[in-house]
């Protein structure tokens, strides 16, 4: 007579908890029968068909998928289906490698951004940008999360990559610098990710740069401190003015964490030049 195993005996023989093996049985997975005392008795087909279960999983193939290889086959089926699972492997095998280089491009773009001074103005030339942007007006920092929840919701819709992953992709604001100007620094005219097929671009030039630590709400005082350093430096605001987030919301909640960078673009202020040069701001001959 075959060998009959009790649930505990064969769990332990696979190193699994009883319970699996009586959730494999609710799943008709496996059949084990009852002994005259109502506890269940594996079998050597119950012992074969976990044997296929155990290999499947360890390869990562669904329960779902599993059903198949513990009907009746023949080996040119089994060929067929291992095939389509290998396939389905080297799929995988391909979003893990992304998500690898998308978690290593993160962890680059965090520690730079932590190793960013924070409170020094500097000028930089920034090239032209390609972005997707969302166009809408907000105020304060809880409209500003749910342009960037939208911007995201988008771009995954659209497909565009793993390029525009936040944290990865560089991302931001757009800041109204009319507003910012009249001393209203937190009026947001939308949001934007950098990604070489984005539909519009940020023009490239001189730009004013300022890296600050802490919530968004510390514009009141960055903002106009950028804005007093180009007019001290003969610089005209011609704007855009962008806040480029450094640390992404998975990262800081607000803490002095957040790292973020305003950038103003700014051309030589010719009114600057003609009071080096001796004559009224206002020009004239």
């Amino acid at each position: 007579m075959a060998r009959q195993y009790k649930i505990g005996e064969l769990a332990r023989l696979y190193h699994l908890d009883p319970d699996t093996l009586r959730y494999y049985e609710e799943q008709g997975l496996l059949h084990p029968g009852r002994a005259a005392n109502g506890y269940r008795m594996f079998g050597p087909q119950d012992v074969w068909r976990l044997n296929i279960l155990r290999e499947m999983r360890g390869l990562g193939v669904p329960l779902a998928r599993v059903r198949p290889y513990l009907e009746g086959q023949d080996a040119k089926l089994a060929l067929r289906r291992m095939e389509e699972e290998l396939r389905l492997l080297t799929l995988r095998q391909e979003e893990i490698g992304r998500a690898i280089q998308s978690l290593a491009e993160r962890c680059r773009a965090l520690e730079a951004a932590l190793r960013r001074p924070a409170g020094e103005v500097f000028l930089q030339e920034l090239g032209p940008r390609r972005v997707h942007v969302l166009p809408w007006g907000a105020h304060g920092a809880e409209e500003f999360d749910l342009l960037l929840y939208r911007l995201a919701q988008q771009l995954q819709e659209a497909g565009s990559g793993p390029g525009c992953a936040f944290g990865n992709a560089e991302t931001g604001a757009l800041l109204s610098l009319a507003a910012a100007k009249q001393g209203h620094c937190q009026e947001y005219e939308g949001v934007f990710a950098v990604h070489p097929r984005g539909e519009a671009e940020i023009e490239g030039g001189r730009y004013l740069c300022l890296c600050c630590r802490g919530g968004r709400e510390k514009n009141s005082s960055h903002v106009p401190r950028l804005l007093e350093t180009a007019g001290q430096q003969g610089w005209y605001p011609a704007g855009p003015l962008l806040q480029m987030i450094r640390t992404d919301l998975l990262v800081s909640s607000g803490s002095e964490d957040c790292v973020t960078e305003l950038q103003l673009r700014v051309v030589p202020d010719a009114r600057a030049g003609l009071c080096k040069a001796g004559r009224p701001a206002g020009g004239g001959a």
